[in-house]
């Protein structure tokens, strides 16, 4: 150890540090929370008035065609005559039932081949 004391470091032990206001400080944070929270208000404001403003400009196109949509995808694909052969096969007897079995052939080969 050195008998000589460091004058740079002493002077930095008794300088006073300078503590912020605590008032200033935490009304600035709340002055800037405030601000952020109004600005995510206003995007979330404007973000659904053009989803409304979309949904009523869209309604009656979107309706016809779902509806389209149902009717092709509940199309029977095979007209069965016997009653319990048609209940029993309804559920894959259409448009949607062949897709769905198509994509959960295609989902088993990709494993297969991946995995």
């Amino acid at each position: 150890m050195s008998e000589t004391p460091d004058t740079d470091l002493q002077a930095l032990f008794d300088a006073q540090p300078t503590v912020p206001d605590d008032s200033d400080f935490v009304s600035q944070t709340m002055a800037q929370t405030d601000l952020r929270r109004y600005r995510l208000i206003g995007a979330r404001v404007s973000v659904l008035l053009a989803i409304i403003a979309l949904e009523l400009l869209l309604e009656s196109p979107i309706q016809q065609s779902m509806g389209m949509i149902g009717s092709i995808l509940t199309r029977p694909v095979v007209a069965l005559e016997g009653e319990w052969l048609g209940f029993l096969l309804d559920p894959i007897n259409s448009v949607a039932g062949l897709l769905g079995v198509i994509l959960l052939g295609i989902h088993w080969m990709m494993r297969k081949i991946l995995h």
